[in-house]
């Protein structure tokens, strides 16, 4: 068995949250040999917040993640309920 791990494609991805508080400023930053993840990784809104949805990247997540930030949840709660559905 030794080795076998290294011989099976394994997809990776990173993902990056920031928050430059005294600017006022979030990021998102995601690498990923998928091409064109950040359609699907990153979501931010100006004013609200941003998120970074990463084991399943389904974009509907993301808009689903902002509204509830835009309704007062706050962000445990957000991942409460993306975790539920």
């Amino acid at each position: 068995m030794t080795g076998v791990a290294s011989r099976r494609r394994v997809p990776h991805l990173h993902g990056d949250l920031a928050a430059a508080r005294a600017r006022g400023r979030l990021g998102v930053g995601t690498a990923t040999r998928s091409l064109a993840v950040g359609a699907r990784v990153s979501h931010a809104r100006a004013g609200l917040g941003a998120v970074a949805i990463m084991a399943i990247a389904d974009a509907r997540l993301g808009y689903m993640a902002l509204r509830l930030l835009e309704l007062g949840y706050k962000a445990p709660a957000v991942i409460d309920e993306l975790v539920e559905r």
